[in-house]
């Protein structure tokens, strides 16, 4: 039986039909799902009521009507409580309207108190959350113009809320992001962008509305304007993690526009995201990490720019910490599983060591993550040498991550047993006194058991690769005259 690497013929019509099975790995993405946020009052004691929207605003009138102060901040923390649990299957565009007429009037005046600014903005942002067929009331009653000029008060608290309003309303759909572009918005971005942000409130606000604008103008081919509103500030300087969270997966956002990258570029982005991983912060980390896979898709120049700014070592640090948990190294072996097809990556991954701390670290991940190591090795495994072989194979958890395969998927069933071919086959040339180690190993490690369940696959060539992988290799009871050029 001639098993030995000097079997151009075989190993010819492995590497051809390794190169025709390509790995799947943008059908792996995973979207990023959109959401709205009302206002929590933020009060120990917050104000319930059972009382019907219609009493409530016939109070208010009332209390504007008669100047009753302490009247009117009552039922306005009443509407905060009632509209902020408003659902949109059980509001209807006239109790939209109502509030919208009952309350314009009180915000158009020019010596209204702090808490009747601040209850009656946070109302309005309970409001926007609702789908865009109840929120016409908002254009139509002039509500846009009145939290535009709230935009630009000197307290950094009313700021914050209208700026919540008008982060729901751009999320909601492009006709709403239009209107509220139109209205100068990105201009008082820039202006906001420019002052120091020191309030949290501010600060979250802002990050939250620029990640929503990122997310609405994301598709669009020209977004160059994202640069004057990128949160730099809030990146360079220990802001708020809810803040740094938002900004990053903003940056994640439109990064999936290839088109942007030179923005971020040239706006240093990259090198304060890439210093936040410092941080060991989850929240943080997973966005940026978010950011490196989205790159990692596509072409080779965009990772070697984050290679000059050393992302290995930051990764590397990532995975080897103790504090890191299981949805960070989900994204780094993903990360990982997609660099590997890339050769000149593949050997960095392999040199500096994040691939054999991936494989030792196998045994404690969680099956989404073992998945993608596995994507890993036979990413690698495709177009391994001789050389990258043999020293996959000095680490014994190889074997036991090639035994531990249950899989459906045709493709990526031939990828694996192509690779456990190259693996036979690489043993096979090392062998002394006839023992191949690498197939013992493989044995030893419950391999054999995997393969026999491909033998009746109803793909008739992964039926015959898994076929080979046992006659040849793995069957140890059974003695053939075949060599393995008559098995294809």
């Amino acid at each position: 039986m001639n098993i030995g690497r000097d079997n151009k013929s075989l190993d010819e019509q492995v590497k051809t039909r390794l190169l025709q099975i390509s790995s799947l790995r943008t059908e792996r993405r995973k979207k990023f799902q959109n959401e709205k946020r009302v206002i929590d009052l933020g009060e120990n004691t917050p104000i319930k009521s059972t009382r019907p929207i219609e009493q409530l605003l016939s109070l208010l009138n009332e209390g504007i009507k008669n100047e009753n102060q302490e009247l009117k901040i009552q039922v306005l923390k009443e509407l905060c409580y009632v509209t902020r649990n408003w659902k949109n299957d059980t509001v209807t565009v006239d109790k939209v309207m109502d509030v919208t007429m009952t309350l314009r009037p009180l915000l158009q005046q020019t010596n209204l108190t702090f808490p009747e600014i601040k209850y009656s903005i946070h109302i309005f942002t309970n409001i926007s959350a609702l789908s865009e067929g109840l929120l016409n009331p908002l254009i139509t009653g002039g509500i846009l113009t009145i939290m535009g000029y709230y935009l630009k008060d000197e307290n950094s608290e009313i700021v914050s809320m209208a700026l919540s309003f008008f982060s729901n309303l751009i999320i909601e759909s492009k006709e709403l992001t239009t209107i509220v572009f139109q209205m100068g918005f990105i201009e008082i971005m820039t202006r906001i962008n420019q002052q120091p942000m020191t309030s949290v409130a501010l600060q979250n606000s802002y990050a939250w509305c620029f990640c929503n604008i990122c997310r609405s103008v994301s598709k669009q081919y020209n977004i160059d304007f994202i640069r004057n509103i990128i949160p730099i500030q809030l990146l360079e300087k220990e802001s708020s993690e809810s803040a740094i969270a938002d900004s990053c997966w903003g940056i994640y956002t439109i990064s999936r526009n290839l088109q942007q990258f030179n923005l971020l570029v040239e706006s240093h982005v990259f090198e304060l995201l890439f210093k936040l991983l410092r941080k060991k912060n989850t929240l943080i980390i997973i966005p940026i990490l978010k950011i490196l896979e989205a790159y990692s898709y596509e072409d080779e120049r965009y990772f070697n720019h984050f290679i000059k700014h050393d992302i290995f070592s930051y990764i590397k640090s990532i995975i080897a910490s103790p504090q890191t948990n299981d949805n960070v190294l989900k994204q780094c072996t993903f990360i990982a599983s997609n660099l590997v097809v890339s050769d000149s990556f593949k050997k960095l991954l392999i040199n500096n060591g994040i691939v054999p701390m991936l494989i030792q670290k196998y045994i404690i991940l969680s099956d989404e993550s073992k998945n993608n190591i596995k994507w890993m090795l036979i990413n690698i495994l495709v177009m391994a040498d001789d050389q990258e072989v043999f020293f996959l194979c000095q680490m014994d958890q190889l074997f036991y991550i090639f035994a531990d395969f249950d899989n459906r998927d045709d493709r990526l069933v031939q990828l694996y047993l192509s690779s456990l071919i190259k693996i036979c086959c690489v043993g096979a040339s090392l062998a002394q006194n006839g023992e191949n180690v690498y197939v013992e190993k493989l044995i030893e490690a419950g391999t054999k058991r995997c393969v026999e369940v491909y033998i009746n696959h109803h793909d008739p060539e992964t039926s015959k690769m898994a076929a080979v992988v046992l006659r040849f290799f793995l069957d140890t009871e059974s003695e053939s005259s075949l060599d393995m050029e008559s098995a294809y």
